[in-house]
């Protein structure tokens, strides 16, 4: 993959992933940050980090490869001493060509496995495909809130981050509670975005713990003490379905060994 190609593949699915639901603050290092005003947010622009794009992989943030640029660690400055931190133009239609049909390869992707269309290569099991397509829910969901190769659609994207969410995904509890939280695709439930925060606080996410505070500031101990109450009755739900998903692939594998068979995606 040639340098045009990361650099683009950067832009799309790291840089420009980010959901435009609220400001986010601080930007992440090294990437260009999207800013909407803080309208219709408790405590007017109380700014609010988002949850980018995931490797379906691994479930962690996509972390493309960044071009160093003048100025900037990792670069050097032109003659003169200054920078203007704009990338080199590319004129080479061959490598605007691939970076083109790999993002838009990439979008086709996303988009099937989000409707658990997997290629026949894809090693996985049930379980693991399952885990795979609500990760990529979570990016399809990325991509309606950019409109890039799908249609510009907060709705879409709502129903895609709460699918994802009830099962347990992170980053797509963070943007619910953002959209809970500025009724963008969804009616504004201030209880329930914080509710989504606790939820994916609990899971290690800081920005997440860092809204919920936020937002907190500007509810009353009753909603409070109710969108706790209705993030650990999830945990309970989401804890009794993981126990019971882990006791039938335990099962399964049991049964396989029985059977000397190699069960499909073990390989």
């Amino acid at each position: 993959m040639n340098l045009v190609t990361r650099a683009l593949l950067s832009v799309v699915f790291l840089g420009g992933s980010h959901l435009i639901f609220a400001q986010p603050t601080p930007p992440i290092p090294g990437l260009p940050g999207v800013t909407l005003p803080g309208i219709g947010l408790p405590g007017g622009a109380g700014p609010i980090p988002t949850a980018p794009t995931i490797d379906p992989s691994t479930g962690q943030p996509i972390g493309g490869t960044i071009v160093p640029l003048p100025g900037l660690p990792g670069g050097t400055l032109p003659p003169g001493g200054v920078s203007t931190n704009l990338p080199p133009q590319v004129n080479d239609a061959a490598l605007l060509a691939e970076a083109k049909a790999v993002v838009q390869a990439t979008i086709m992707l996303i988009k099937a496995e989000a409707k658990g269309t997997f290629a026949d290569d894809v090693n996985l099991d049930k379980w693991g495909k399952q885990i795979r397509q609500i990760r990529q829910k979570h990016n399809l969901g990325v991509l309606h809130t950019k409109g890039v190769g799908v249609p510009l659609d907060f709705l879409s994207a709502y129903k895609l981050f709460k699918e994802a969410a009830d099962e347990g995904l992170p980053q797509s509890q963070l943007n619910v509670g953002i959209a809970l939280q500025s009724g963008m695709g969804a009616k504004k439930d201030f209880v329930g975005a914080y509710k989504y925060y606790t939820l994916a606080a609990a899971q290690g996410l800081p920005t997440a713990a860092s809204a919920r505070d936020n937002l907190a500031q500007f509810l009353t101990r009753f909603q409070i003490q109710a969108g706790q109450r209705m993030a650990n009755g999830f945990m309970e739900r989401y804890n009794a379905k993981q126990k019971y998903i882990q006791d039938r692939k335990a099962a399964e594998r049991k049964l396989f060994e029985e059977l000397g068979r190699t069960p499909s995606g073990s390989n």
